[in-house]
């Protein structure tokens, strides 16, 4: 990035609190006659996940914000070496968590109304706003393609349709609104937010990071039924109404065992254990691999297979005798 050849923008932007960085970056670009990818190319960046910190500082420079604002908002590396982990409002997720640099997902009536993108839906946990009780829309009402941050404004797609057209309502679960109240709670109010059990929530989430409730929830909630097909639940995950399912199976199942996590034997069937592996051995926190080791011991059971080093099944290994 070529310091000389940057300067401030000459239209400024007021920022808002709850706002994404990238929602802003997006509007104070547009407002001085330039796209995220005219942006991209100006800046010498890659990509816009993923930023290092003095990209961060560059960028509130160029765009006049305070420079902590919006260090905070945008996802940033925190460590490259793998596991790689991401920085985002002060918190640490591993990578993919908060990965929507070239899609996003929005409530069209926030949209239509605050005309920004709020900061909690750059993560893949984020799927619906609670405010307006609607799933997230990730795809456009006109041409039904994903929707990209690179297009004319926040409130236009790239096939020059509104997306802040009326959309069906679908009736979103208690578990889910708890949900999502609680990990905004925590994104914007880190030292204050209210306990998880306060919000209808496992009390054991409390002592994980965002990214390892998520990843358990996931773990516990992603195959709607036993022995069902990792491609479809893949593509389920992969969308704001398939992401509502599997966090709303996800908490139902975790509120079924009551105060006892041993019980989670009881759903062997139907939790995804890879997840579980991959968090034991490179959750973002200490916490969080204790949380999976556990669970993981849970679920073996009575017998329990061999693992290698690394505390992963061994290859091939099937449980004979359950």
């Amino acid at each position: 990035m070529l310091l000389e050849l940057l300067h401030p923008l000459p239209v400024r932007i007021a920022a808002t609190d709850d706002e994404a960085g990238l929602s802003f970056l997006f509007r104070t670009l547009c407002a001085n006659g330039l796209s995220l990818r005219d942006g991209l190319h100006w800046l010498e960046l890659k990509s816009w996940n993923c930023l290092r910190t003095h990209d961060a500082q560059t960028l509130a420079w160029i765009t006049s914000a305070e420079p902590v604002w919006l260090s905070q908002r945008i996802v940033t590396v925190q460590r490259r070496k793998s596991p790689r982990a991401l920085g985002f409002m002060g918190h640490v997720f591993g990578s993919g968590a908060a990965d929507f640099s070239r899609s996003a997902k929005l409530c069209w009536q926030c949209i239509k109304r605050k005309k920004y993108h709020r900061v909690s839906w750059q993560l893949r946990c984020i799927s619906c706003c609670t405010e307006h009780g609607a799933i997230l829309s990730d795809r456009c009402p006109h041409c039904d393609q994903l929707i990209r941050w690179n297009r004319p404004a926040v409130d236009i797609c790239s096939c020059g349709g509104f997306l802040t057209i009326a959309s069906a309502i679908e009736p979103l679960s208690e578990h889910v609104t708890n949900w999502v109240n609680w990990i905004e709670n925590r994104l914007l109010f880190p030292s204050g937010f209210m306990p998880a059990a306060h919000n209808g929530l496992p009390a054991f989430f409390d002592s994980l990071s965002i990214d390892g409730a998520f990843r358990v929830v996931v773990a516990v909630g992603l195959h709607a039924e036993a022995d069902c097909a990792m491609a479809k639940s893949s593509a389920l995950a992969a969308t704001s109404r398939g992401m509502t399912h599997i966090v709303r199976r996800g908490i139902e199942r975790l509120h079924c065992l009551g105060n006892n996590l041993a019980d989670i034997y009881s759903l062997r069937t139907l939790v995804h254990l890879p997840i579980l592996e991959r968090m034991r051995v490179s959750g973002v926190s200490v916490a969080d691999q204790n949380c999976a080791s556990v669970l993981i011991d849970y679920l073996r059971g009575p017998s329990r297979p061999a693992l290698d080093p690394r505390g992963l099944y061994v290859r091939g290994q099937l449980s004979l005798f359950p």
